[in-house]
């Protein structure tokens, strides 16, 4: 989104426990200098380089918040396929199922104003930034999106960032994100779509620590094959 950026991840990565390495990666097209993708194809390559060359031969997780999640799946799967890397898992933050035509249900007008409340916050956005949306918009439900190897975590906000009278985040009751498969592991958290990496970022984290240092996580990685973790 035209709202994107490594700061966005700051506030959640302050909560973390120490001893991870954390990389933002960049998405093309949102420099001036940049060309963007010309098709979902090259989209997800050129993801794949970005975390190839992040991550060199050291596991890793690929974490995307809001429509960064299908972003980080559909890279985890071309890791996965034409690489032979797998992750060690993927963490999905209240992203929203928009592939294959399965966006009813979406707030879009929700979604919409919070976008702009964040211009008022971080200054207007150009001419580059909101052409990259733009494109990126078409490209996200274009990507391959086929079942990952790799556990997935489904981190689901419960809040919704639409005022109720006197009640700034009022329980969502419809509307909201759901798990893509049945086996990826859900976890609420008491946030909206915006706050989740905001000010409920402790709450978020906390979650992430507790499902990276789970039984349940090791146990999915000793059962799955084993895979060459290096760049190619």
């Amino acid at each position: 989104m035209a709202t994107g950026g490594a700061y966005q991840h700051a506030r959640l990565v302050s909560h973390l426990r120490g001893g991870r390495k954390v990389s933002a990666l960049p998405i093309l097209g949102f420099d001036p200098s940049e060309s963007l993708p010309a098709t979902a194809q090259a989209a997800v390559e050129g993801l794949a380089r970005t975390v190839l060359e992040a991550v060199g031969d050291e596991p890793f997780v690929l974490i995307g918040y809001s429509s960064g999640g299908t972003l980080a799946y559909a890279t985890a799967g071309h890791l996965e396929r034409a690489h032979g890397i797998r992750p060690h898992g993927v963490v999905l933050l209240d992203t929203y199922n928009v592939h294959d035509g399965e966006s009813e249900g979406v707030p879009m007008d929700g979604l919409a104003l919070g976008m702009f409340d964040k211009e008022a916050a971080f200054g207007e956005f150009d001419t580059t930034r909101l052409s990259a949306m733009g494109r990126w918009v078409e490209l996200v439900p274009n990507l391959p999106l086929d079942s990952v190897a790799a556990p997935v975590l489904f981190v689901q906000c419960t809040q919704s960032f639409v005022p109720d009278g006197d009640d700034p985040s009022p329980e969502l009751t419809q509307g909201r994100a759901e798990p893509w498969e049945s086996a990826h592991t859900l976890r609420p958290v008491a946030a909206n779509h915006f706050t989740i990496v905001e000010e409920r970022a402790q709450d978020t984290a906390r979650v992430l620590e507790d499902w990276l240092l789970s039984d349940a996580l090791d146990a999915a990685q000793t059962a799955q094959p084993t895979t060459t973790q290096k760049a190619m």
